[in-house]
């Protein structure tokens, strides 16, 4: 109530699946119960009127003797100054709303959908249990309620240049929807994952298909709110990414993100808000994010900027939507991934063993500096093409080759020793001697030429 007039749109990764009840709450709605099922209270309204209907035809009838004339008025001021008769259903009804009162005070669920339905523009989280794209085990899935059916995605394109196959973006094998009251009083619902089993930072899902239906993921939704579109403008393009309006977002064949991560997310404590330390207004037309950022109460997760919680994950995520900064990995970055690596290997192979120590060094470090330029160059464009593998493989390739001459330089010298040599000799002589032929050359081999 204190953001809606303010933020642009309010999303939460909180869960909703249980309903909440206050101890209070089970003894009202007992009382409710008892109230609305028994039968004197549901008959007393409608012997009431049965009553005043008699006695006005009571008080139209005429009578001879004065001693009757006495009992029809003592009767008639008696119906008319009855206290139990005027205010009794006055006070039943009164009694009924008060009870309904005190029972929507002590129901958080309702009081909580009565909140949504002002705001207009809350979105919440939704847990998908997924699976690799095609599984098998998807086809099993539970079926999904009836009213989560408005909050799938319907602008589903399929590339006329897509092959035989169409690719498809991961499946979902179950799901935690939330109750049917919060359901039908948000605006969106949206995927989201706490738990790391299931969720990747990153490399987030932007559409999960749940059985023959696809579904946004938050984040995605989040931004569609923003530019205040339904889900029905929400384009998926299967194999290529998505489209809200004029913001294109390519992804990978399976519609996976890659975000970027901020240092600078402003993180506010809600109870400061709540007791008015911090004004609402600080959030008017922003994007705002209720979430658990208490280790004790959330699973963090690990990022590039260290573990952080799932709130802020979708946060960084979101920014990433935003300000167009996710990576996308391009269709030749597997052609330069291999060609790196044959050229690695080559390097290691073919010319390295034939380099002496100063030169090799020189040209090692050349060639990791070279590697690691062109690895942070494509990141800074957005690119992302797995480079480490090599540009590791170049010092520990040259670290094993000089551990090797190491190791073949102290055979060799211990093997020259006079006292080796002349050993080796004797023992050859002596298998010679014995008919031990190949022995004798073994040991033969290992002396020097004279």
């Amino acid at each position: 109530d204190l953001l809606a007039p303010h933020s642009q749109v309010i999303g939460t990764n909180l869960d909703f699946a249980k309903a909440q009840k206050a101890p209070g709450q089970i003894y009202l709605d007992e009382l409710l119960t008892f109230y609305a099922n028994t039968k004197p209270f549901n008959l007393l309204h409608k012997q009431l009127e049965q009553w005043y209907s008699l006695m006005d035809k009571f008080s139209q009838v005429r009578v001879r003797y004065s001693k009757d004339k006495k009992y029809m008025k003592q009767l008639d001021d008696f119906y008319k100054n009855s206290v139990l008769i005027k205010e009794l259903p006055n006070t039943l009804t009164r009694f009924e709303e008060k009870l309904q009162a005190a029972r929507f005070d002590l129901n958080g669920d309702q009081r909580l959908t009565h909140s949504f339905k002002q705001a207009e523009h809350v979105v919440l989280g939704m847990p998908f249990f997924w699976s690799k794209p095609n599984a098998t085990n998807a086809i099993l899935a539970p079926r999904l309620p009836d009213y989560m059916q408005k909050h799938r995605l319907k602008a589903i394109r399929v590339p006329f240049d897509s092959p035989a196959k169409i690719p498809q973006p991961l499946s979902g094998i179950n799901a935690i929807p939330p109750l049917a009251i919060f359901a039908n009083s948000v605006s969106g619902i949206g995927y989201m994952n706490s738990e790391p089993r299931h969720f990747d930072p990153r490399r987030v899902p932007l559409v999960i298909k749940y059985q023959n239906a696809y579904f946004p993921s938050l984040p995605l939704l989040l931004v569609a709110k923003s530019k205040h579109l339904t889900n029905s403008q929400i384009e998926v393009r299967l194999g290529k990414g998505v489209r809200l309006d004029n913001l294109r977002i390519n992804t990978d064949s399976t519609l996976l993100m890659r975000p970027f991560f901020y240092h600078n997310i402003p993180v506010d404590s809600f109870a400061e808000v709540f007791l008015g330390h911090i004004p609402a207004d600080k959030y008017q037309d922003k994007i705002v994010l209720l979430g658990v950022t208490d280790f004790r109460y959330s699973v963090w997760q690990s990022t590039p900027l260290g573990k952080m919680p799932p709130i802020l994950i979708l946060a960084h995520t979101l920014t990433s939507l935003l300000n167009q900064d996710f990576f996308k990995m391009p269709h030749w970055a597997i052609w330069l991934q291999i060609s790196t690596f044959i050229f690695v290997i080559f390097y290691l192979g073919l010319l390295l063993p034939y380099l002496k120590l100063r030169t090799a060094i020189v040209v090692s470090s050349g060639l990791v500096i070279v590697l690691y330029l062109l690895y942070f160059n494509l990141l800074n464009q957005g690119l992302l093409v797995q480079l480490m593998l090599p540009i590791l493989l170049v010092p520990c390739g040259h670290l094993g080759l000089q551990i090797k001459r190491g190791i073949v330089a102290y055979q060799d010298a211990f093997r020259l020793h006079p006292d080796a040599v002349e050993s080796n000799r004797l023992l050859g002589l002596a298998f010679q001697g014995q008919g031990h032929l190949d022995l004798a050359f073994e040991k033969f081999r290992q002396c020097p030429p004279d």
